[in-house]
């Protein structure tokens, strides 16, 4: 499943149902991976595991509308590529004998120590479709496709205990199916060896093709397995930006964002599997993503929306009685924010009478105003008052 969680995988299906063709694409490669490890593990063919991949994502491009639980899109995947597998080997054995013809064609075959390499791997294979379907996956993934523990556990969104569990209940249940010649080598040895014998295709981007037609094989099309997609998505407010990224395939090693000074930030980890960070300026960032194969992705990130400015002093307007200020902010003056500092540090709050207009009753001196917006901005504007008359105003 990658790093898209179960939300994200269900509104990846809903978009799918609205004809959404980027959608089931990217809703392929976010799935197809797992589906097609399951699907070798159980025929041992990989030619007959690309079209059950092939078949799988049909049967859900037709039963998109009908799905009752789109969260739960990788469990109607598991059920139907099991079920379509199970076709296949029940096909497999109707088929005929091979004609005396094919056999004339053994001089070009590997080989009788290369054929046995092979008939090792697919005897182990066999005996993996015997097992329940995440201890197949999870042999899949570690075996096949040589995955670490730790990517796997993001893969399958499951912690590295729950990976090391299965492995060793898996590989308990192959030596009791076995026995043998077999019980002679260790099997982590035995599965890692035999599955070197076994191609290492890419996936077929034939069968999103075939359920969306001609643009999907523009997105998909020579696909490799376990693609590492970055999708980003910035979040802005007066008062903050969230920035969240998103990886589909390959597990990420590690994902930052770095400032036009170079200084560069971990990006947390959230629950569905995403990675966030808040960012506290206006600017020019680079998300950098890097996968645990060691590829990387980059994307520019700008802010610009934030408010970190001070509320403005418009204007200072002394009277006989009051001096009135006008003030004005965006965001909105913080409560009791508002006050004139004297020379001594004595602080005189302003009353507020309309709109943005305060008013105090200040005798001639020197003063700082000091004020805050309701994001926690600060402003200081020193002034002085001299026979009735503000020797500053804000902006001049």
């Amino acid at each position: 499943m990658g790093k898209l969680g179960h939300h994200q995988l269900e509104q990846l299906v809903l978009r799918a149902r609205g004809g959404d063709e980027q959608a089931f694409a990217q809703l392929y490669r976010a799935t197809a991976a797992a589906q097609y490890y399951q699907a070798l593990s159980i025929l041992g063919d990989e030619q007959l595991a690309e079209d059950a991949v092939q078949e799988c994502y049909l049967v859900l491009h037709r039963s998109l509308q009908q799905l009752e639980k789109p969260r739960a899109v990788v469990a109607f995947l598991n059920r139907t590529t099991y079920l379509v597998c199970q076709n296949i080997r029940r096909a497999q054995a109707r088929a005929k004998p091979v004609a005396e013809a094919d056999l004339e064609q053994a001089a070009q075959l590997p080989s009788p120590q290369d054929l046995q390499l092979r008939d090792t791997a697919l005897t182990l294979s066999a005996a993996i479709a015997k097992l329940p379907q995440r201890q197949r996956q999870v042999l899949a993934l570690r075996y096949f496709s040589q995955y670490t523990v730790a990517q796997i556990a993001e893969m399958m969104q499951c912690s590295t205990s729950t990976v090391d569990r299965l492995l060793t209940a898996a590989k308990r249940a192959l030596r009791q199916q076995l026995g043998g010649t077999f019980a002679l080598v260790p099997m982590g040895l035995l599965l890692r060896y035999s599955c070197r014998q076994l191609p290492r295709p890419a996936l077929p981007g034939s069968a999103v093709a075939a359920a969306v037609g001609a643009t999907a094989i523009l997105c998909v099309g020579g696909m490799q397995l376990a693609p590492f997609d970055l999708h980003c998505e910035l979040q802005q407010s007066p008062a903050a930006a969230i920035l969240t990224a998103c990886i589909g395939g390959i597990p990420a090693q590690r994902v930052e964002l770095s400032d036009s000074s170079g200084r560069t930030t971990d990006m947390a980890r959230s629950k569905d599997g995403c990675y966030t960070l808040p960012i506290s300026q206006n600017g020019t960032y680079t998300l950098r993503a890097v996968a645990n194969t060691g590829r990387v992705h980059r994307r520019q990130v700008t802010v610009t929306d934030l408010d970190r400015q001070g509320p403005t002093l418009a204007e200072i307007r002394p009277t006989e009685e009051l001096v009135y200020f006008t003030v004005h902010d965006d965001s909105g003056l913080a409560a009791d924010s508002l006050r004139a500092v004297d020379a001594r540090g004595e602080a005189t709050y302003l009353d507020k009478v309309e709109g943005g207009c305060y008013a105090a009753a200040l005798p001639n001196g020197s003063y700082t105003l000091l004020s805050s917006d309701r994001l926690g901005n600060t402003s200081a504007v020193p002034f002085s008052l001299t026979g009735g008359q503000a020797d500053r105003v804000a902006g001049e």
